[in-house]
């Protein structure tokens, strides 16, 4: 139907939802997804469709990222961008292009974190989005 949910990359899972992962965070709040690419190549989408309401441009933590409401007290946040394509205030779909995959902020290498809040607090995004990312 043209509404999500969708992976916003596709790649393989190299930091699962839950677990320990020092030194970054006590517990991680997302999914790191990588496709091996560089910087800068690999489009990100959002995994359904919503409004953008925080683009941060950063070299610290989540580095740049975007946050997008979908309603229902449904918040996903992109981080470790290379680049920000979206404004806040725009109207996203899952075929539109937010940013490209980095390695900004703190940050292994190139690859995504994707995180799916649920009134504010983190939820596994398998919860949402079926199957895997490739």
């Amino acid at each position: 139907n043209g509404s999500g949910p969708v992976w916003p990359i596709t790649g393989r899972i190299t930091t699962q939802f839950g677990v320990a992962h020092w030194p970054y965070q006590p517990t991680h709040t997302g999914l790191d997804i990588s496709d091996g690419k560089k910087s800068g190549v690999t489009p990100i989408r959002p995994f359904r469709n919503g409004k953008v309401i925080e683009t941060i441009k950063s070299n610290k933590g989540y580095g740049n990222h975007v946050i997008i409401d979908h309603g229902n007290g449904v918040t996903s946040l992109y981080a470790h961008l290379y680049s920000i394509e979206a404004t806040v205030g725009q109207e996203v779909t899952i075929n539109s292009v937010i940013g490209y995959e980095g390695s900004t902020g703190m940050s292994t290498g190139t690859h995504l974190h994707f995180e799916v809040r649920v009134n504010n607090k983190v939820a596994d995004p398998h919860k949402f989005v079926a199957g895997e990312p490739f």
